[in-house]
């Protein structure tokens, strides 16, 4: 949740804003930059399944998450540098959805079938809590002219969750990847 919490600091509205006030782009490239950024989102998901079956869900979270938010914490540094802020956006979002396969691979993997619809929806509402929760803060900030540190802020909470999934989980990756090679044993 804490990563959720995270990224309801800079939501596509608030980084389109960012994006709009700091460099004062026309809609056109807004729409171009926005564009490329949703194709490589969902582009992601490919790559993320591979991790995940390499390295185990917690080592494929980590491997991607905590890169993909010391890009989005390097955006501002940028300053009004566009080309620069649009390349370190795009790198943020082509590792964002990386970790969805992996997260779903580790809750199937410790959550009872039958229990399973349950966590799922419950963990659902704690994101959704999580983010609606962030945005306030986000207009508090950017109000005072302080949007960049909302980047700051989203980056080190979403790093700050995967170092603390690779704690609590450190054995879940040996031990589910044992149960993949069993049942993947068992079908030949």
């Amino acid at each position: 949740m804490l990563d959720s919490l995270g990224y309801g600091f800079m939501p596509s509205a608030w980084v389109i804003y960012y994006f709009k006030t700091t460099f004062n782009i026309n809609a056109m490239t807004l729409g171009l930059i926005f564009s490329i950024n949703d194709m490589l989102q969902s582009i992601s998901a490919i790559p993320s399944a591979i991790l995940a079956r390499q390295f185990g869900p917690i080592k494929s979270t980590i491997l991607t998450q905590i890169p993909c938010g010391l890009f989005f914490m390097m955006i501002p540094i940028a300053g009004q540098s566009l080309i620069p802020a649009t390349i370190l956006y795009f790198l943020n979002q082509s590792l964002s959805a990386t970790d969805v396969v992996p997260r779903q691979i580790l809750l199937t993997s410790i959550v009872s079938s039958n229990d399973l619809p349950k966590v799922l929806g419950t963990v659902n509402i704690g994101k959704q809590i999580a983010r609606s929760v962030s945005p306030y803060f986000t207009g508090l900030l950017a109000g005072s002219g302080l949007l960049w540190v909302c980047f700051i802020i989203s980056a080190a909470l979403l790093i700050t969750a995967n170092v603390l999934l690779a704690v609590n989980f450190r054995t879940a990756d040996a031990e589910i990847m044992k149960k993949q090679s069993v049942h993947h044993d068992f079908e030949q």
